[in-house]
């Protein structure tokens, strides 16, 4: 991934006026593979929970557009571009590597790892739930 121009990840665009939770399922069981991973399973297991995320907090920033590559064993693979422009239009990008997601831990709801330059990133993966009231009628 040279920049963070192409395509991004389609499983991120979920139904409008969500609730942001966790990535769970809907028992409250985690999704997707937990810790424990080696180098590019460790990278590959990141990438298939990103893939289920609707929108990520990516230092800070909310996001619900990225770009994904894939997973090749070369540890300096740009695997992920987040990518934005803040309130005075200023462009940013943060870029993680193979090596980087490997290198990455989990605590709590946070994923830390080093970004492409090797600066600390902090990233939450967030699934929409759409919120009814208690009330509501399921269609026959």
């Amino acid at each position: 991934m040279s920049n963070c121009v192409g395509q991004p990840s389609t499983a991120n665009l979920a139904s409008p006026g969500p609730d942001l939770c966790r990535a769970e399922a809907q028992d409250g069981e985690s999704l997707g593979v937990e810790g424990g991973h080696e180098g590019g399973d460790q990278a590959k297991a990141f990438l298939a929970l990103l893939e289920q995320a609707n929108s990520v907090i990516v230092d800070g920033q909310i996001l619900v557009n990225w770009h994904m590559d894939a997973v090749i064993g070369d540890p300096g693979n740009e695997v992920v571009c987040f990518k934005w422009i803040d309130e005075e239009f200023l462009e940013f990008s943060v870029k993680l590597t193979e090596e980087g997601i490997a290198a990455g831990a989990w605590v709590g709801d946070w994923f830390y790892c080093k970004d492409g330059e090797g600066d600390d990133v902090q990233i939450t993966l967030l699934r929409h739930v759409a919120i009814v009231p208690a009330q509501s009628e399921v269609p026959a």
